[in-house]
């Protein structure tokens, strides 16, 4: 094939195109501009060259503006996603992104060799994020290694839609086919192999065109057989899964068997933690498996009640604060690292990151690459606005607890004030302030230094007194949902008591006299309630 003629980019205003290009593919060129990534179509500058490859070019151009329009309906689509690239703009002619500091996850893995407990992570991270673009009906048909970025604290996102598929809203996606037969269940073969890739640094040959059996061209999930073994590799159980058809019920079943085999691998990876730990209630155990996390939970249970949510956000400090008074710093304080039991309780699991002082060294001392007591008080922070909003914090948060300003404590209220939480009625009054001085106070350097004030703060929700509150919210909701119910309740009310307290005959109730008095000629009841000690 003859090399195609000499060229240059340009810019979609036909200037030629001078920012850094961070990466080129068929739909378009990623260059960075002031500190974000910007995607645009591809556009040429043609130097020489005969007709046929003047034509070429000019339909790649074609193309590629097609892609990034489809692109940016995709984006549209998912909002500010977990798990997904956040986009800041589309609507320019490209699509500007926020930048991710450690580029590809190709290019990073080509410089870096990967700890165990980082490969499970973005494991876990890879399947969280395509069951929420799979909850936008979004099925996303490219899943490539190449589609994936990293950002500076090596968390993975998924990128490149180009080729995704918009389903309409009310799609029930576990029969949904989309275009060319793309399916949930392809997205997962696409995945298992891109987890395969990153495990093994091998290709798995996964091709979902090799074995169509219509025309036009339809994908197919490729014989098991035809794929490798995964026996005796990390994962190897969850990438068969992924790989074989009618495995798992769901995509939540999925999720929880790669919890399961992430607090096996803790279990057996970080002894001197849980020995250190020992046994106690905020500390997994072989017990609890089959497991969920958090994380998985909050996913698939969609909007918990106050009361359940409050619980978590407790048995969280408890946790952590049980873990400093073993001198163990965690590190990595996120939904994925609670285990939730039978019991619906919090446990402790995946120390991975966790680090031991001495058993006479001073814990509040210790700061190491910026892994300290504070640092796991800031985490909680971040956990506990998780746990309200269902998201992740958008913003980055130094792992020293840098103080943010005014306007970031407004956004924080903002984020809280609209949660599904705070808008159950159930929801106590004050709760919005409450956890929101709760989080300022982790996030904020000069605030809450250890667990333990995060302890005492949270002590302002005395049970019995959001109890009242609950109460006093709920009551009137009650009565406008069902009307009729209560008009029943207080008709039979008054008639108990029209029958209970006779005409002058005095009842005795708890230190009082009631008297009934009755007049006939005014047709009415008259009640005396007297006091037995003042009459």
């Amino acid at each position: 094939m003859p090399d195609p003629p000499p060229y240059y980019l340009l810019r979609p205003d036909g200037t030629p195109l001078s920012d850094p290009v961070i990466g080129k593919g068929s739909s378009g060129v990623v260059v960075q501009r002031d500190g974000t990534a910007v995607k645009l179509p591809l556009r040429y500058c043609i130097l020489e060259g005969g007709e046929t490859e003047r034509e070429a070019l000019e339909h790649s151009s074609y193309k590629s503006q097609e892609s990034i329009k489809q692109e940016k309906n995709v984006f549209e689509r998912l909002g500010q996603c977990d798990g997904v690239v956040q986009y800041l703009d589309i609507s320019g002619p490209g699509i500007q992104m926020k930048l991710m500091e450690n580029g590809s996850l190709p290019n990073y893995l080509r410089r870096n060799t990967p700890t165990t407990s980082l490969l499970l992570s973005w494991a876990r991270e890879m399947l969280r994020g395509l069951i929420l673009i799979h909850e936008r009906r979004v099925i996303v048909a490219d899943i490539t290694a190449r589609n994936f970025l990293l950002t500076g604290d090596l968390s993975v996102k998924f990128t490149g839609f180009s080729e995704s598929a918009i389903l309409p809203l009310d799609t029930d996606m576990n029969t949904a086919v989309a275009g060319n037969g793309y399916s949930i269940r392809t997205d997962i073969g696409l995945l298992g192999a891109v987890i395969y890739e990153v495990i093994t640094g091998r290709r798995s040959r996964f091709d979902l065109f090799k074995y169509q059996t219509s025309e036009p061209a339809t994908v197919a999930l490729p014989p098991r057989e035809r794929l490798p073994s995964t026996k005796n590799i990390l994962l190897g159980e969850f990438i068969d899964k992924c790989w074989t058809n009618g495995s798992f019920e769901d995509e939540f079943a999925l999720l929880s068997s790669l919890d399961s085999a992430i607090l096996r691998h803790s279990l057996e990876a970080d002894k001197d933690i849980y020995s250190r730990l020992g046994s106690h209630r905020t500390v997994a155990a072989s017990a609890v498996l089959p497991c969920l996390s958090l994380d998985t939970v909050i996913l698939q249970q969609k909007k918990p009640d106050w009361a359940q949510r409050l619980t978590w956000i407790r048995e969280a400090a408890n946790a952590v604060a049980y873990a400093h008074s073993k001198n163990v710093i965690l590190a990595n304080v996120s939904a994925s690292n609670f285990a939730v039991d039978s019991n619906g309780s919090l446990r402790l699991y995946n120390f991975s990151d966790a680090r031991t002082v001495s058993e006479n060294g001073n814990l509040h001392k210790y700061d190491e690459n910026g892994i300290s007591v504070k640092n796991d008080v800031v985490c909680y922070g971040s956990l506990v606005y998780y746990i309200v909003t269902e998201r992740r914090p958008e913003f980055s948060i130094s792992k020293r607890g840098d103080l943010f300003g005014p306007a970031m404590k407004k956004r924080l209220q903002q984020d809280l004030l609209f949660s599904s939480w705070l808008q159950d009625s159930t929801t106590p009054p004050e709760a919005d302030q409450v956890i929101c001085d709760v989080i300022w106070n982790c996030w904020t350097r000069g605030k809450y230094r250890a667990m333990d004030s995060v302890c005492r703060a949270m002590s302002r929700f005395d049970r019995l007194h959001l109890i009242m509150d609950s109460i006093s919210v709920r009551l009137p909701c009650l009565i406008r949902q069902y009307p009729l119910v209560f008009a029943f309740a207080i008709f039979g009310s008054l008639a108990f008591a029209t029958t209970w307290l006779r005409p002058d005959s005095p009842r005795r109730v708890a230190g009082f006299d009631i008297f009934v008095t009755e007049d006939q000629a005014a047709s009415q009841i008259t009640v005396r309630v007297l006091r037995l000690d003042h009459p």
